[in-house]
């Protein structure tokens, strides 16, 4: 069985799509560590870094890969490939 996996978010308050994710995992059950990139910077670049640039929340990282943009099924899909 593979270790446990971090997920990361880069979020805002304000976003419907990173609350419906968040909302989302913890109706999961899937464990994360959110950063608020209105309340920090580094974080804000971290976000950036991640996505080659592009201004986007929420972004999601497991393992060093991202996945960003509009919270849908291919966004959740993707979510629980990285996972495991």
């Amino acid at each position: 069985m593979s270790g446990a996996k971090n997920l990361n978010l880069f979020t805002t308050t304000w976003c419907p799509h990173c609350l419906n994710l968040l909302a989302w995992l913890d109706q999961e059950g899937i464990g994360y560590t959110n950063h608020d990139v209105d309340q920090n910077d580094l974080d804000w670049k971290t976000a950036l870094s991640l996505t080659g640039g592009i201004d986007v929340v929420p972004v999601a990282e497991i393992d060093g890969k991202a996945v960003w943009g509009v919270f849908n099924e291919k966004f959740r899909a993707r979510i629980k490939v990285l996972m495991g």
